[in-house]
């Protein structure tokens, strides 16, 4: 303890110097927060559509997907087990397009709200940063007299709480009673959701099952809701099915693990066909390649920044631990005369260096937990997580580690006897 004390006042005598080495240290960490959190914010993404089809898998944007057989309708999927007949030796897991028209306090919204309904599993593999509310969940499937929905932020001003009600049937009849909506959550402007972004560019990676909603210039808005959760309130508000909910857009197929060479030709045949109207499709050996790419991409920019950042701020904290160990020599040297042990010494630089770059750690941690808690900035790329916490421990070992050696190679090369009879 009396290590300690001895530790917090030649702190208090060398504070300028003490802050400088903490702001440094602070500033380090801010630059991996950046960095890590631009790295696992993609990687997560990545994730989500990864654990949908597993490592062999196809993952494809369709709309209009006929079932297979004899199809003198022209009838389109409405189920995974529809889709899994006709593309034979996978497992679908699916997003699908619901076609219903909304009113709202009363009214009949002159734009109708586009509406995907996930799958459990979609809905379950990447959450999207909500401004309020909560994400789709299980929990809807216990109810089954309203449906619960996400919706991206409007210019309707439609909020958490709000419902909205679809009245009529496929055929326009008028149902006996309405299926109310309830809004449980709200898409933030910019942020990104699991869907199919219909667009002119393909980019063959992550990008490209995404959706990013901005009410500024989205006059249409995005319902996002459990398809198991609307069929179920449905059917017990109507006692029928009478609402089309069809297979469309992002389509996540993985492989069984026992698929022949020829079910795999006769899925390649299939989407050359006219069983859908096919955006594209990407096998999971390519979308896992080029989306590593792209994510790796987006750190090689500012990689070497980081690198050259750390280097410079832990070379600093060498010369300016010895500089400080030089001007504490001859105080230690007199706690010797007081009963100290020399190697003692050695003890208090090492508490000197935990008690500076600990509290930059703690001052950064702080600070990132009250910016994305209250999104002092707006919305940045920071995040907390395990992988930002982690990061900043590790600078604060390293830099913790490299700093103490030039302070003990400085005292064990003296003694007291020197220290004390140098007249420098």
């Amino acid at each position: 303890m009396h290590l300690l004390k001895i530790c917090k006042k030649e702190i208090s005598n060398n504070i300028i110097f003490c802050m400088y080495l903490m702001f440094q240290s602070v500033v380090v960490m801010i630059a991996i927060l950046f960095g890590t959190s631009v790295f696992t914010t993609r990687y997560e993404k990545y994730g989500a559509i990864m654990s949908l089809i597993g490592d062999k898998g196809i993952i494809m944007d369709a709309e209009n997907i006929a079932i297979a057989g004899d199809n003198p309708d022209n009838i389109i999927c409405s189920e995974p087990y529809q889709v899994e007949e006709l593309f034979d030796g996978t497992k679908a897991i699916c997003t699908y397009n619901v076609w219903a028209e909304y009113s709202y306090n009363g009214k009949k919204l002159f734009y109708q709200p586009s509406t995907t309904a996930y799958d459990n599993e979609v809905a379950a593999a990447y959450e999207p940063e909500l401004m309020a509310g909560q994400w789709l969940n299980d929990e809807a499937l216990q109810t089954t007299d309203v449906v619960e929905a996400v919706i991206t932020n409007n210019q309707y001003g439609i909020d958490v709480g709000d419902s909205l009600y679809i009245e009529n049937s496929e055929s326009t009849d008028k149902l006996e009673k309405p299926i109310e909506v309830k809004i449980i959550g709200v898409i933030g402007d910019g942020e990104d959701f699991l869907s199919s972004r219909k667009s002119t560019d393909y980019y063959g990676d992550v990008r490209d099952f995404y959706e990013q909603y901005t009410a500024e210039y989205s006059a249409v808005p995005k319902l996002l809701i459990l398809k198991e959760d609307f069929l179920n309130v449905e059917n017990e508000v109507e006692g029928q099915l009478c609402i089309g909910v069809v297979v469309n857009g992002a389509q996540f197929l993985s492989y069984n693990k026992n698929i022949t060479d020829e079910q795999l030709n006769n899925i390649k045949e299939c989407l050359k066909s006219t069983k859908c109207s096919l955006y594209y499709s990407i096998d999971s050996c390519t979308f896992e390649k080029n989306s590593k790419k792209y994510i790796w991409r987006q750190l090689d920019e500012v990689l070497p920044i980081f690198i050259g950042l750390i280097i410079l701020v832990i070379m600093s904290a060498i010369y300016s631990s010895a500089i400080m160990t030089k001007s504490q020599i001859k105080n230690y040297a007199l706690y010797y005369l007081l009963g100290l042990k020399w190697s003692d010494c050695m003890v208090i630089q090492v508490l000197e260096q935990l008690l500076i770059q600990g509290t930059a750690f703690i001052i950064t941690m702080a600070g990132l937990y009250l910016t994305v808690r209250y999104k002092i900035f707006g919305d940045t790329l920071l995040e907390l997580g395990v992988e930002q916490v982690a990061g900043c421990a590790l600078y604060i070992v390293i830099c913790i580690l490299v700093s103490i050696i030039m302070p003990i190679k400085i005292i064990s090369s003296s003694s007291p006897k020197e220290v004390l009879t140098n007249v420098d």
